[in-house]
């Protein structure tokens, strides 16, 4: 989701050479989170990688509602730890008022 935020900010298209964010895109575009070109996958030795560069070309509606939804339910989050502030650290105990017993 990290990425898709930075997507949706960015000046698009994008060539994306990480195979990790490749990935990642790989993920978004299944979602149809955005549009893209993802290039083949290779495995070498036991190890996969990409050939190539993947090419985002717009992150879709979806997409563009799915970055504000987390973006705002983030700045909930921090506004809530904000308000953390406003209470105390420790909770005093109180004890129940005893009433007098028939003879006190």
């Amino acid at each position: 989701m990290q990425l898709l935020e930075r997507l949706n900010c960015a000046q698009l298209p994008m060539d994306i050479d990480e195979d990790d964010d490749i990935e990642k895109c790989r993920v978004l575009r299944a979602a149809r989170l955005i549009e893209a070109d993802i290039p083949p996958v290779l495995h070498l030795r036991g190890r996969t990688s990409y050939a190539g560069h993947a090419t985002v070309m717009c992150v879709t509606a979806s997409g563009k509602a799915a970055a504000g939804t987390r973006s705002r339910a983030l700045a909930g989050l921090a506004g809530l730890a904000g308000l953390a502030d406003n209470f105390p650290r420790t909770v005093k105990s109180v004890e129940p008022s005893r009433k007098p017993a028939p003879g006190d």
